[in-house]
C-alpha cells in the first residue's frame, strides 16, 4: 500500500518499536547538527597547521617542539576512538556527543591564552582524546 503526502503534511518515520516518531524535518536538523559537529572536529585537527609559522614565532617554538605539539593531538586519538566505540554501546549517543563537545569547548580556553609549550601540548592531547570517539 502506497500513501501520498500533500506538501503541507509532514512525513514521519518510526524511530523504534515504541511507536515514537520523528518528523523528517527533525531528522534533517539532527543530520545538519552532526555534520557541523564533524566539520568542527576536522577544523580542530587542521587549525594548528594553518597557524604553524605564526605560532612558532609568537611562542618561540623550535621545529621539533612544534612537531610534538602537532602530533600531540593524535597521541590518544586512536585509543579514545576504540574506547568511545565501546562506551557508546553503554551510554546514549547524545550524552557522548554532549560530553565531547563540552570537553572540546573547555580545552580551548587554555589555548587562547597559552604562553607556553606545555599548556599547548596538554591541550592538544586532551583535545585529541575528546575528538577520537566522534566518528
Amino acid at each position: 500500500m502506497t500513501s501520498t503526502l500533500t506538501p503541507d503534511q509532514s512525513a514521519t518515520t518510526p524511530l523504534d518499536g515504541t511507536g515514537r516518531e520523528y518528523s523528517t524535518r527533525r531528522a534533517w536538523l539532527i543530520t545538519a547538527a552532526l555534520a557541523l559537529f564533524m566539520v568542527i572536529n576536522w577544523g580542530d585537527k587542521s587549525v594548528l597547521g594553518l597557524t604553524s609559522h605564526a605560532l612558532m614565532v609568537d611562542l618561540g617554538l623550535t621545529p621539533s617542539q612544534y612537531g610534538l605539539i602537532a602530533s600531540g593531538f593524535f597521541f590518544l586519538f586512536g585509543v579514545s576512538t576504540v574506547v568511545g566505540g565501546i562506551l557508546v554501546d553503554r551510554v546514549q549517543t547524545r550524552w557522548m556527543l554532549i560530553a565531547m563537545a563540552l570537553v572540546w569547548a573547555v580545552v580551548q580556553f587554555p589555548v587562547m591564552g597559552a604562553a607556553s609549550f606545555s599548556v599547548l601540548l596538554i591541550s592538544r592531547v586532551v583535545l585529541g582524546l575528546a575528538e577520537g570517539p566522534a566518528s
